[in-house]
């Protein structure tokens, strides 16, 4: 999957990152860079939404990485430094299992709670 390494590398997301975010190894991810493993599909599909492309450009069959919904934000160095930390603090990895079924109001008031939180902190 000569794509993935391409995406990791322009995106600054080391294999340790990727590999604690799909829950693999860190030497899957450099098997699956190298072509001597291929991800199950499943995988793949968590690949693509990681890096906000489309399976079929992870795969080669097009050379177009837009996804299919335009509207998906595209990840700043920002937020991929705060995934990055997430990922290495096992307090905090719990964000990463949850995440997909969380939705905006969820969101919205976790938000809230944790800007509370640290307002107590200050007092």
């Amino acid at each position: 999957m000569e794509r993935l390494k391409e995406l990791r590398k322009a995106l600054n997301i080391n294999q340790d990152a990727l590999a604690e975010f799909l829950n693999v190894k860190r030497a899957t991810i450099s098997r699956y860079e190298t072509g001597e493993r291929d991800p199950d599909f499943e995988t793949t599909k968590k690949i693509a939404e990681f890096f906000n492309t489309t399976v079929s450009y992870l795969v080669g069959e097009t050379d177009d990485p837009s996804p299919p919904n335009k509207n998906i934000p595209v990840f700043d160095e920002e937020a991929w430094a705060l995934m990055e930390v997430m990922a290495k603090r096992e307090d905090l990895r719990v964000l990463f299992s949850v995440s997909p079924k969380v939705s905006v109001e969820d969101i919205k008031f976790v938000n809230e709670l944790v800007k509370k939180l640290a307002k107590e902190d200050d007092d």
